[in-house]
């Protein structure tokens, strides 16, 4: 049995492919479900209109929670004491649409919309991953997105089992409740904030 070929559009750093196609056309549109997984989620400031108004990224995550978007999002471990994760704490008092967890092995790079758009790739959520910063500073990112359900679906199965914590234990997990490595990981996931 020949396996479908899925659809993938290329995206990259030139012509700021990675902010129109992954933040606005992405990630602002999500109606039901947006899942996040990313190594660094800056809050980086996200022009909404042709006057350049703009709006923080955790702004936007709060945008989505109140319009009852579920949102999961799994970052590395040293993004707890973020900008981005202080804002949404002072914001986002026990919201139930919100879940968060923190993995030191974190490193991929993907967002799932409605489980009907995907990117995946090389580009964190922040100004130089995403090219919000000058052509001379922006970094080299390439990365695809596609709309097919089945890639998407095993995307998001992938992710679901990292935040899950399906490797969350000593046997699984080189950085789990270890006594000689700075900054043990406990599989730590906010429920609620």
């Amino acid at each position: 049995m020949e396996k479908k070929v899925s659809k993938l559009e290329l995206i990259s750093f030139k012509k700021n492919e990675l902010f129109d196609k992954v933040i606005a056309h992405g990630l602002m549109q999500a109606k039901e479900s947006l899942i996040i997984g990313t190594y660094n989620l800056q809050d980086i400031r996200i022009s909404i209109n042709e006057s350049h108004q703009t709006i923080s990224l955790s702004d936007v995550v709060l945008t989505l929670l109140k319009r009852n978007v579920q949102v999961l999002i799994v970052l590395a471990a040293f993004m707890q004491k973020s900008r981005f994760i202080q804002t949404l704490s002072e914001k986002c008092h026990n919201h139930e649409n919100i879940r968060i967890r923190f993995c030191r092995r974190m490193h991929l790079k993907t967002i799932i919309a409605d489980l009907k758009y995907a990117y995946i790739g090389t580009a964190n959520l922040s100004g130089a991953g995403v090219g919000l910063k000058t052509l001379q500073k922006r970094n080299f990112e390439l990365g695809f997105i596609t709309r097919d359900n089945d890639l998407i679906a095993d995307i998001a199965s992938t992710f679901m089992e990292i935040f899950s914590g399906k490797f969350c234990s000593k046997k699984n997990c080189h950085f789990f409740e270890n006594p000689h490595l700075d900054g043990s990981c406990k599989g730590i996931l906010w429920h609620q904030f």
